[in-house]
This record gives structure tokens, C-alpha cells and sequence, in this order.
């Protein structure tokens, strides 16, 4: 019985370490999804200009690594969107609001953007599907 006890026990200790992982983990990814996101999007904002581009070169925010796979190309896509929203608000407000506050919002718009529910939301189910991709990795190497 005891053993028994002890091997539960062991299991639940083992358990709760790789939830705990998959948790610090998680939190990594759905941080450099959104931050990924908003250096894009301010990017995007504008016009990928030089005086953005050495912001960026000299910025070492995110993480070192390519954490995200495939998903820097969908960031930017969504990125681009938003950006598009940026330029045609900015044409839209022309002769509509005072002349100080007319003109491109990026800075305003990309933080707002990356602060949204629905960032968060795609930030989340992008992690779900990377993991769900490793984990039917992982289980066909371990039938080979």
C-alpha cells in the first residue's frame, strides 16, 4: 500500500511540474505573439520608414528565439490589416475633425490593438494548435 502511495504520489509531483511548464510556456508564446503583433503593426504604421527600422535594430524587446514558427507570417498579415485601417481612419478624418488631431494614429491604434480581447484570443487558439501540432508529433515519433 505504501508503495503504491508513494507512486501516486511521485506521479502527481511529476504532473504538476509539466502543467506548471506548459503554463510559463503558454505565457511566453501568447506574450511574443502580441508583442510580435505590435512591433509589426507599428512597423506597418509606418511605411516600414528608416527612422522605424533603426528603432527596431537598437529595441531588444520579445524573446531571442523564433518561438513561433509559422505563425510570424500571419502576425504580420494581420498586422498589415490593421495598418490599412490606420491609413484609410487617417483619410477618413480629413476636413471631419480639427487639423492638430488629424493624420495617422499608429502608436494609438497598435497599443489599443494589442491590449484587445480579440488578440488575445488569436494569440490563444495559435498556441492550442502549436501544441496540438507537437504533441501528434511527439506520438508519431514514439510509434517509430
Amino acid at each position: 500500500m505504501k508503495s503504491i502511495l508513494l507512486v501516486f504520489s511521485f506521479l502527481m509531483l511529476l504532473s504538476c511540474s509539466v502543467t506548471k511548464e506548459e503554463k510559463v510556456l503558454k505565457k511566453i508564446y501568447i506574450k511574443e505573439f502580441k508583442y510580435r503583433y505590435f512591433a509589426s503593426c507599428v512597423k506597418n504604421g509606418f511605411d516600414n520608414s528608416k527612422e522605424v527600422q533603426t528603432l527596431f535594430e537598437v529595441d531588444n524587446s520579445g524573446y531571442g528565439e523564433p518561438i513561433l514558427g509559422d505563425k510570424y507570417l500571419l502576425i504580420d498579415s494581420i498586422a498589415k490589416i490593421t495598418a490599412k485601417k490606420i491609413k484609410l481612419d487617417s483619410v477618413n478624418s480629413i476636413g471631419k475633425i480639427a487639423e492638430g488631431v488629424q493624420g495617422k494614429k499608429v502608436f494609438s491604434t497598435c497599443l489599443c490593438e494589442y491590449n484587445s480581447n480579440w488578440l488575445d484570443s488569436i494569440a490563444k487558439n495559435e498556441y492550442k494548435k502549436n501544441l496540438k501540432l507537437d504533441r501528434d508529433f511527439k506520438r508519431v515519433l514514439n510509434k517509430n
